[in-house]
């Protein structure tokens, strides 16, 4: 059994490691009330030495998309 330790948490998101060597992630934001679709917010994160890093916060703390 894996275990999560309570700092962690459960995933929030996926990050997908792109050719140019950038990420794009993409986490699920609920159900729009008009449509009664599913909302997904996706950000890329350009190539860089902090690349990776910036990746994983992107899916700690989410964007406000207006």
């Amino acid at each position: 059994m894996r275990g999560i330790t309570p700092r962690q948490g459960r995933q929030r998101g996926n990050i997908e490691e792109l050719p140019s060597g950038g990420f794009r992630v993409g986490m699920y934001a609920g159900i729009d009330p008009l449509t009664k679709k599913r909302h997904d917010l996706r950000e890329t994160v350009p190539a860089g030495p902090g690349a990776a890093r910036d990746a994983q916060t992107g899916t700690d703390t989410p964007t406000h998309a207006g």
